[in-house]
């Protein structure tokens, strides 16, 4: 029986320490840390009673026994109803704190529960022992544990935070913790043949919820796991978006330390700024490795590094494989936990060909803005012209009028001659600007097209054989046309527009030199290019090719007309005619035609 006893206090101790260190986190561990130090000593007093043999020692041990009895009940009750989540007014609490705390009290200081009277009584294994015979009182010893099991089972049977293999375990050890109280209760009344087996009920709580707490940690750690692993999952699923979003984002992303040295760079970076593979897999330094052209950038990245500033800078970057872009770099501080700036993230993105499609779209208007403009002045000339060429025609009228009666005097012959020829070169000249005026008159109010279906290297055969008239012995006219879909447009005006740039291109070349005309199927439409070897465009000229007479031909060879009017009827056709990219000689007229010209509202 003794080494029983003290198994029980080696379990009751080790789950009072074990429910110590969960006290921290669960309130509930707390009041079985209080109950299982309330029964390691209701188990050391009973070993000390079965041990003893002095009548008014053991009557002494049985009373602090059986006091201990209302505590461990109220201590159990409160764990309970922690657990099954019931919660208890300070009343209520107070209330049964109190009643404990009598209850053991009048049991301790009173023989109205146990008496004074000594008897022998036979142990679970046929040990004597001295105990005391209970008083009628002690019946509340045995309605206490049934008022406590019942009001623990029906908070049990709606706890949500146990599962039903953990409410069993619970109300099952409560229930044989109650049966053991009232036996015990009845065995000291004499009215059960059998010894008191209280002591017994703390080992089986300390079993009991020593296993419902192991279950709970397994099963927390359990559903914990599976969080893990499903936000892990997740995290993965997310990193693999984001590593996908940023990689294949248009625009590039690159990461540096304070120093200049790159951490990270996406794949669009490469691609963007035309490096291989080995610098991607080894960065280099940015403040080193940086092309001349970049320096400002490099500048604004370093201040952006030092102060924390974010900053926005476009440059100009020629990339390993010889081409030259336009960059827009967004450059944000990296920064530590404590704020301060540790390096650069930086947003690179091409804008070579948004800058260029911006140009195109400034050249659109600025050419729409000159052509109501001369649209504007043909209107205004038109009508005192057509007044000068009427009063020319009747000055030659007169004119011929008085010449007969003096065509017989030699004096006045050459004299009359010379007014001849001055009346003839002025009426050639009305004339001519009456035409000029016409033209642009026309090209401003977007004439209609006679629309046809074109065989465009057809055409371009015919327009190099009548440029070829204009060429000098040293020069040549190289063709390579590509294959071409037929094309909708009006024919006479499309050859108007090639054979202008074919003799400004023959023009420019000189003596010596090689023009050449290609055509190739692009983007949806057709495209033919006029290459020259001659001088180039001065830079500063560059901007001002479709302006309306403005020429850099020598004076009388050219009206300044030719490449405004090429250019308005390219844009009629739907068309795009553009001056090719930069080049060391020489220069490049691109012209781009849809297969099928847009309607003349959209046109407009």
């Amino acid at each position: 029986m003794h080494a029983l006893l003290l198994f029980a206090v080696g379990a009751t101790l080790y789950a009072g320490v074990f429910h110590w260190t969960l006290a921290r986190h669960l309130a509930q561990s707390r009041w079985l840390t209080g109950w299982a130090a309330v029964a390691t000593l209701y188990l050391c007093v009973r070993a000390f009673q079965l041990s003893t043999t002095d009548a008014d020692t053991a009557v002494i041990a049985v009373r602090v026994f059986a006091s201990l009895g209302p505590i461990l009940i109220w201590t159990m009750l409160r764990f309970t109803l922690e657990i099954a989540g019931v919660p208890l007014s300070r009343a209520v609490r107070r209330a049964l704190l109190i009643g404990a705390l009598g209850f053991a009290a009048v049991t301790l200081f009173t023989p109205w529960v146990m008496t004074d009277h000594v008897v022998v009584r036979t142990g679970l294994f046929g040990e004597k022992f001295l105990s005391t015979r209970g008083a009628p009182a002690s019946l509340m010893l045995a309605v206490a544990p049934f008022i406590a099991l019942v009001w623990g089972l029906s908070a049990l049977s709606q706890a949500s935070s146990l599962v039903a293999s953990e409410r069993r375990v619970l109300s099952a050890c409560l229930a044989f913790y109650a049966v053991l109280a009232v036996a015990s209760v009845f065995a000291g009344l004499q009215l059960i043949p059998l010894s008191g087996f209280a002591e017994f009920g703390p080992l089986v709580v300390a079993i009991g919820t020593s296993h419902l707490f192991a279950n709970r940690e397994r099963r927390l750690e359990s559903n914990l796991e599976s969080l893990v692993d499903r936000h892990t999952a997740s995290l993965r699923t997310s990193e693999a978006r984001y590593r996908g979003l940023i990689e294949h984002a248009p625009i590039g992303v690159l990461i540096c330390t304070q120093n200049g040295d790159v951490v990270t760079l996406t794949p669009r970076v490469r691609e963007i700024l035309g490096l291989d593979e080995s610098a991607v897999r080894t960065p280099g330094n940015l403040f080193r490795d940086a092309p001349p052209e970049s320096l400002p950038a490099v500048r604004a990245l370093a201040k952006a590094a030092a102060e924390g500033r974010s900053v926005t800078r476009e440059v100009p970057y020629r990339t390993q494989d010889g081409r030259r872009v336009d960059l827009k770099l967004v450059i944000a501080p990296q920064r530590r936990a404590d704020g301060s700036a540790n390096g650069a993230l930086i947003l690179i993105e091409d804008v070579t060909e948004r800058r260029a499609v911006e140009a195109r779209l400034r050249q659109s208007l600025k050419m729409e803005t000159i052509g109501q403009l001369a649209g504007g002045i043909a209107s205004g000339i038109t009508k005192p012209m057509a007044e000068v060429r009427e009063n020319l025609a009747q000055m030659q009228s007169l004119f011929d009028e008085l010449r007969k009666p003096l065509a017989h005097e030699p004096a006045e012959a050459s004299r009359l001659a010379d007014v001849e020829e001055l009346l003839g070169e002025s009426c050639e000249g009305v004339e001519r600007a009456i035409a000029i005026v016409r033209d642009m008159r026309d090209l401003s109010r977007g004439g209609s097209l006679a629309l046809e279906t074109v065989d465009l290297n057809e055409l371009l055969s015919g327009v190099v054989r009548m440029a070829a008239t204009q060429r000098r012995p040293g020069t040549e006219i190289a063709e390579r046309f590509g294959e071409l879909p037929p094309i909708t447009g009006n024919p006479g005006q499309l050859r108007q527009v090639f054979l202008n740039l074919l003799v400004n291109a023959v023009q420019a070349i000189g003596e010596r030199g090689r023009v050449e005309v290609t055509s190739a199927a692009e983007r949806g439409g057709v495209c033919v290019r006029v290459r020259d070897d001659g001088p180039g465009i001065a830079r500063e000229h560059r901007d001002r090719l479709f302006v309306p007479f403005f020429t850099t031909k020598r004076e009388g060879e050219g009206t300044g007309l030719g490449l405004f009017i090429s250019y308005q009827i390219v844009q009629s056709h739907g068309g795009e005619l553009r001056l090719g990219p930069n080049q060391d000689a020489g220069a490049t007229f691109e012209v781009w035609l849809p297969i099928e010209p847009p309607s003349r509202s959209s046109a407009s």
